[in-house]
């Protein structure tokens, strides 16, 4: 069983560095390497084919888009242009060191039951030493998307010995069988950020598969948390609230997405307020608008989805909604 191990890279020369040649090491035999590049100018595309060229025994390929086409389109370019019955998509500033971490997920997926996404339970590198993180997944609550959840313990983690069920598979690590992502249809491609892992992980579950946490062993995550600046701040702000209302409105019923589209859209335009004010700088706000017409000039098109989406409904909201992190 081949297995498609998908990278997205732009601009992380440092990074692609320390997680490309571990990568090359891993035992599992049939894998194939695939490089998308989103337009890098830093030196890490003529690295990549440094490595290519040392490394003519395994399988790499290198695909590059010239540009940034953000998150969706790249890694869907990716998975079309796979050959593997599994893909797995990680970023390219995840660390694999065990050599045995293909195989071992693999032999995981198998046991569970109707999986779609297994999520590589990945931890910041600055968190390793701390002992706690807060990548284990996401679940819904009365806000949408719980993004600010409680840090848990890694050990209790690792030794939690029931299968866990998530609602969110979070983007930094993503494993799954191909022809499943193909049921699912791929990542929404009709905005760059801000609508692939939420979205994708929702419909899978609307679709009657679940979603887990692989936590038999953790991988690392060596990109330091960006700062909250006011110009990340407005940058994320440009296409947020469009995403995170997409996601609703396309995989939740009517009612989930009266209440819940209200308290998460609040929620959203509330913060880019606060944000504005406290870091003096107007253009979050302007964002967070530009992001609501965005949304409401493209609901047509999200209406069209929803309609295709629910004809695949295999479960209620309320079995997503009920889902709630294990007590570790």
């Amino acid at each position: 069983m081949k297995i498609s191990l998908i990278v997205l890279t732009w601009n992380s020369l440092p990074y692609i560095k320390q997680t490309l040649p571990p990568l090359l090491e891993q035992k599992y035999k049939e894998v194939e390497y695939i490089y998308v590049d989103n337009g890098s100018t830093d030196g890490t595309v003529e690295y990549i084919k440094e490595q290519i060229q040392k490394n003519r025994d395994r399988n790499i390929k290198l695909i590059e888009n010239g540009t940034n086409l953000g998150i969706s389109i790249a890694k869907n370019k990716a998975v079309q242009q796979s050959s593997g019955e599994y893909i797995i998509l990680i970023d390219d500033d995840i660390l694999i060191e065990n050599k045995d971490f293909l195989s071992n997920i693999v032999e995981y997926y198998q046991t569970l039951d109707n999986p779609a996404f297994l999520m590589p339970f990945f931890v910041d590198k600055e968190e390793i030493s701390h002992g706690d993180t807060k990548s284990f997944g996401t679940y819904y609550y009365a806000f949408g998307i719980q993004k600010n959840k409680p840090k848990q313990k890694i050990e209790k983690i690792m030794a939690y010995t029931k299968p866990i069920e998530i609602a969110i598979n979070q983007g930094g690590a993503m494993f799954i069988k191909k022809d499943i992502w193909n049921i699912l249809g791929g990542f929404d491609e009709s905005q760059k950020f801000n609508l692939d892992d939420d979205d994708i992980s929702t419909r899978a579950m609307i679709y009657g598969y679940k979603n887990y946490l692989y936590n038999k062993e953790y991988i690392v995550h060596l990109g330091l948390a960006k700062r909250a600046d006011k110009y990340r701040y407005a940058w994320n702000d440009l296409t947020y609230y469009n995403g995170k209302t997409k996601v609703i409105w396309k995989n939740f019923n009517t009612f989930t997405i009266i209440w819940m589209g209200f308290m998460q859209g609040g929620k959203i335009f509330a913060e880019s307020i606060y944000h504005s004010f406290t870091l003096r700088y107007p253009k979050i706000f302007i964002a967070t608008i530009t992001s609501i017409i965005a949304f409401l000039k493209e609901l047509p098109e999200t209406l069209e989805e929803r309609k295709e989406i629910q004809k695949n409904r295999k479960i209620s909201d309320k079995y997503i909604l009920n889902l709630k992190q294990p007590k570790y």
